[in-house]
């Protein structure tokens, strides 16, 4: 709370000491000037016409030697100078012939130390103020009120109250500053070991991902081979369940390179080669790749051209494919009736791909969390089980990469969805 509303330098003892030389310097070079001007006649009396000419210099030479030269303990010297600025406005409080005065015209400066001097965070000082100040008026009070009075007991009373509130709110703020900052620290600590943590979290899916890959792939190579009868011709009753254990190597292979995929992403080692290229025809590869894939389901898959070309955009050609395949294929998985529809146009400097189908639709909640990493909605975990979220958060940064974004829309459950990518023309 008080880290957003104050800087930090606000509470440094740097910035305490910058604003009391800033304070005193030039009060003290207009108090010598206004005296040898005669613009200023000083009180007669010895003791606050010392203070007034000599105080300035002291205050400043106990805070030299109490910050810098560590003479004094810290907090004695504080107490000090808090000690010093008030015989300062004391002795400012004076009139012609007088003696020093607390309760005077400039009673309100000495409140002003209590919130002043709670800027060095500690919680004692703002006591110690107000307990000077306090005292100072009753001595005050006893010594130079000539009648005592009901009325003058009553005004000194309520100073002190209200000096002392003043007093006891500083320090309490003091102790939530502390507090807040304390807790701060923490957070920040814990952020910096939850930082490590993910970087060693995405090397080891890096490593792990680049051992598993290797295994992988020959197991792919040799069940190929096999149904390819490069062995000989297996038994008959082999071939559909060396045909699923192909189809699983599949699933495996692709959730491999989708963790390396995060993990590269987010260690920021993804390499981008971009190039010059026309998107329609990534699109038209796309819709010739995943035609059969809605057939064989029964679905449309219609790609509408734009009438005229599109200006070509610089684009890492893999890796917008893949951001396309995947939006197009779950549109296809998760449609069971109807189609999918591909369309893609030229906007403010931007080119727009939308990928519309008829199928399970989203909610908004669902809408909210859809390209997030492993997050998959009631429809993913019903139609497609082998899923496991993570290709529309790869999309999504994938886009980023290329200063582009990608959203969804959705008029509910039952009603389809829409996918929007958008990538700039110009970059």
């Amino acid at each position: 709370m008080f880290k957003n509303i104050f800087p930090k330098e606000v509470f440094s003892r740097s910035f305490h000491e910058k604003i009391t030389i800033i304070l005193t310097i030039p009060f003290y070079i207009f108090l010598l000037v206004a005296i040898y001007a005669g613009w200023l006649t000083l009180t007669k009396e010895p003791l606050p016409r010392f203070l007034l000419l000599s105080s300035i210099p002291l205050l400043l030479i106990f805070l030299y030697l109490t910050s810098y030269k560590k003479i004094f303990p810290q907090k004695i010297g504080d107490c000090l100078q808090s000690l010093i600025w008030i015989l300062i406005i004391s002795a400012a409080n004076t009139y012609w012939g007088q003696s020093m005065r607390i309760s005077g015209p400039l009673l309100f400066a000495d409140i002003l130390l209590i919130p002043f001097f709670a800027l060095l965070l500690d919680s004692f000082l703002p006591y110690f103020i107000a307990g000077i100040i306090s005292l100072g008026l009753i001595i005050e009070f006893l010594i130079s009120t000539p009648v005592f009075t009901f009325l003058s007991a009553i005004e000194l009373i309520f100073k002190i109250f209200a000096i002392l509130i003043i007093g006891f709110a500083s320090s309490t703020l003091v102790g939530r500053i502390h507090s807040e900052r304390e807790t701060w620290e923490k957070l920040r600590v814990a952020y910096e070991e939850l930082k490590k943590l993910d970087v060693a979290k995405s090397e080891f899916i890096s490593i792990a991902s680049h051992q598993l890959r290797t295994p992988l792939t020959a197991i792919k190579g040799y069940i190929s081979m096999i149904l390819e009868k490069l062995y000989g011709k297996p038994p008959e009753k082999m071939e559909k369940p060396l045909e699923n254990i192909y189809l699983s190597n599949e699933r495996l292979i692709k959730l491999v390179n989708d963790l390396l995929n995060v993990s590269r992403i987010e260690a920021g080692r993804m390499e981008m080669k971009p190039e010059k290229l026309s998107i329609e025809s990534i699109i038209t590869s796309i819709t010739e790749e995943l035609k059969n894939a809605a057939k064989e389901k029964g679905l449309y898959l219609k790609w509408e051209k734009p009438k005229k070309p599109l200006p070509k955009i610089a684009i890492d050609r893999e890796k917008i494919r893949q951001v396309i395949m995947n939006v197009v294929d779950n549109a296809i998985r998760y449609t069971e009736k109807g189609g999918v529809t591909i369309k893609c146009k030229a906007q403010n400097e931007k080119c727009k791909i939308e990928i519309s189908d008829t199928g399970t639709g989203l909610t908004k909640y669902e809408l909210s969390k859809m390209f997030e990493s492993f997050s998959r909605g009631a429809a993913g975990t019903r139609l497609y089980t082998e899923g496991v979220g993570l290709g529309l958060y790869i999309a999504r940064r994938l886009i980023e990469l290329h200063h582009g974004k990608i959203w969804a829309a959705s008029q509910g459950k039952g009603k389809g969805s829409t996918f929007y990518i958008e990538l700039p023309i110009k970059h």
